[in-house]
This record gives C-alpha cells, structure tokens and sequence, in this order.
C-alpha cells in the first residue's frame, strides 16, 4: 500500500508541474507584466532592473538568470529551472520570472 502510495505521489509531481512544449517564461518588475518569452525562442533577453541589466537565458525549454547586479547573486546562483512550480525572484532587482503553460488555447468543445 505505501509502494502504491508513493508511486502516486510521484506521478502526480510529475504531471502537475511539467511545461507545455508552448510554455512561456512571464518576466515581472515588481507585480507588472513586463515580457513573455517562449520557452522555444533560445537565446539571451535582457529586461531593466532597479540595480542594473538583468539577462534571462532560454534554452531547451529552460530559463535562467544569465547576468544580473546584486549583492549576492542569489538569482544567478539558482540556475536553470523548468517546472512551472519555482519562480526565480532577484528582490534587488524587482524581477520576478515564473514559467507557466500557455493557457491562451482554442476550445475543444462548445456547451450550449
């Protein structure tokens, strides 16, 4: 029983935080919205920070902070991540970068 509990545990883990292939990674300064880059667009993109130049690196369906200015890098340091369930936050900078699966889709099914 506690095999099965376990087995369970894992593989709703496993679903619930997995990204879209059309995932986007959502940058914030504070708690507005200041870019949408997708999670297929590979490269470096660069937003404002309150300290400086803050570099967001996508890659493979990940995101990192490439390059930042702060007193100890925490937001550099975290590396990469690609579940939809660790944001990266650099509070010096005020940016926030969240991974969430695209959830502008058509419908399937109208109910009348």
């Amino acid at each position: 029983m506690l095999l099965v509990i376990g087995a369970l545990f894992i593989s709703s883990k496993y679903v619930i935080d997995q990204v879209d292939p059309d995932a986007v990674a959502l940058v914030f300064y504070y708690d507005k919205e200041i870019q949408r880059i997708s999670l297929e667009d590979d490269g470096f993109h660069t937003v404002k920070g309150d300290l400086g130049d803050v570099v967001i690196e996508i890659k493979d369906g990940s995101v990192r902070v490439a390059d930042e200015i702060s007193p100890k890098n925490y937001c550099q340091t975290q590396g990469w991540v690609s579940h939809t369930n660790t944001p990266i936050v650099c509070l010096p900078n005020g940016i926030k970068i969240e991974l969430r699966n695209n959830v502008y889709k058509e419908e399937d099914i109208i109910i009348r």
